[in-house]
């Protein structure tokens, strides 16, 4: 929880569509699910900048300054309602549960096992647009395996937009 970035990358050919919803707290494809806290999950549809990520942590307070340009908002405290505006509501399958601890307010805690928070219907980046992925989270259980954060859309050449947090030896 200290604002560092955690780490870049880029996706190779993108998102070809959103055809298999998006997903937090798993990669479904790969059953890559993550055991432990979630909370503040963002969307843009352009690449931030370092200094912006950092004026963010910053500056977080979590007004609606930060998160203006969001094309995808989750407060996920206690729903998973889109605060964008743009109506990308999901719901919270496996018994992903709302917790107290959130970095504001609540948060949700997943298993590791089947959680995950699915929105079937969304209007997000795809194809080779620049996008950035923003979430805070805490780890309950290391692993010794890939953990999926977010993902979505229907891979082009086995790419698509995620967050993972990598297991290194």
């Amino acid at each position: 929880g200290d604002g560092a970035s955690a780490g870049t990358g880029t996706s190779g050919s993108g998102v070809k569509t959103n055809t298999i919803g998006l997903f937090i707290g798993a990669n479904t494809s790969s059953g890559a699910n993550f055991n432990g806290t979630i909370d503040e999950v963002a969307i843009y549809s352009y690449a931030k900048s370092a200094a912006e990520i950092y004026r963010d942590y910053n500056n977080s307070t979590y007004t609606a300054k930060i998160y203006k340009d969001a094309v995808g908002y989750w407060h996920l405290d206690g729903n998973a309602n889109d605060s964008s505006g743009n109506n990308n509501g999901g719901t919270a399958t496996g018994g992903a549960a709302s917790i107290d601890g959130g970095i504001i307010g609540k948060a949700y805690n997943f298993d590791g096992v089947d959680d995950h928070v699915n929105i079937s219907d969304y209007g997000l980046p795809v194809g080779d647009s620049a996008r950035t992925i923003s979430v805070w989270m805490k780890v309950n259980k290391h692993s010794t395996s890939d953990l999926g954060l977010v993902r979505y859309g229907t891979a082009v050449n086995t790419k698509t937009s995620a967050i993972f947090l990598t297991y290194n030896k």
